[in-house]
């Protein structure tokens, strides 16, 4: 299992202050198959959380190896 996060802090002259964040979940179904969840986020402070989008991935990896597919072309199933 992997997880990562990584988030963006803006602040602004005459505006508020957000927060933008990104999470990553990612499972090794079998020793051949990764999925992976994606989530998006926005934070303005003294309004609203906005939920941004999500990606669901299936990656397909061949038995015994190492690569790295995380560029693999059509890997993203869906994107909203």
């Amino acid at each position: 299992m992997k997880v990562e996060y990584s988030s963006t802090f803006g602040t602004q002259r005459g505006g508020p202050d957000f927060h933008a964040y990104w999470a990553e979940l990612e499972y090794g179904a079998a020793g051949w198959w990764t999925t992976e969840l994606c989530l998006d986020g926005q934070t303005t402070f003294g309004e609203s959380i906005v939920f941004t989008g999500y990606r669901w991935a299936r990656l397909p990896q061949e038995p015994g190896s190492q690569a790295d597919l995380s560029s693999l072309p059509g890997r993203v199933l869906q994107r909203h």
